[in-house]
């Protein structure tokens, strides 16, 4: 697909205001299937998703709706694994309280010294707490509709081969039919959060005469 060379515009995610031109470098998210969370690409563990539930934060009906469907360790959804390593990476996630008032963003290192990286942000108090692994910064970016931009900056070494988001909408074992949205997955090799990359996979069909 070929895109217009125009400037974009950055606007207020609270008022809607126009703030003028965005300009920021060159990023790439890592993410496949941004848009698509829980489905192809993604893995998940106890808990069930509908996806196209409700409109994401670009008006779209492309958001996903998880809930806990059984009593196990732990309720999860995972992107596939990040295989570039060894630098400062953000990852960043859309979300929107359903039924908790508790969502967590992790990150999976995987290598020589496993590590589970975490933080629990709160709708209510537009809080993070419980911040444990190689996170070293947070932020929660609040839109008019309900919907809040988290982010998870943190930073590897060469002992991490591979890394992966993970999602969940709690922390406890035996919470079931808690519900939360989801949208707009993104992992950059930055040590901030650009505006979002969309990723998603095309569908080549082919018809063919005889």
């Amino acid at each position: 697909k070929t895109f217009a060379e125009t400037l974009r515009t950055e606007y207020d995610a609270v008022t809607g205001k126009n703030l003028g031109a965005l300009i920021e470098g060159d990023s790439t998210n890592l993410v496949l299937r941004s848009e698509q969370i829980g489905g192809a690409s993604w893995f998940t563990g106890a808990i069930s998703f509908d996806q196209n539930s409700i409109a994401a934060p670009d008006g779209t009906i492309t958001a996903t709706k998880f809930t806990n469907s059984s009593v196990v360790v732990e309720h999860y959804v995972d992107c596939q694994n990040v295989t570039i390593t060894d630098g400062t990476f953000t990852s960043s996630v859309y979300v929107k309280k359903g039924n908790t008032d508790t969502f967590v963003l992790k990150v999976i290192h995987i290598g020589l010294n496993p590590v589970v990286s975490r933080a629990v942000y709160n709708f209510s108090t537009d809080t993070f707490s419980d911040l444990f692994g190689l996170i070293d910064f947070t932020k929660s970016t609040k839109l008019s509709n309900g919907w809040v931009r988290l982010q998870a900056t943190y930073t590897l070494d060469a002992t991490v081969t591979e890394h992966r988001m993970r999602l969940q909408s709690t922390m406890a074992t035996d919470s079931l039919d808690q519900t939360v949205y989801a949208w707009g997955a993104q992992i950059e090799r930055e040590p901030f959060m650009t505006s979002y990359i969309r990723r998603i996979l095309l569908q080549l069909v082919v018809h063919m005469i005889i």
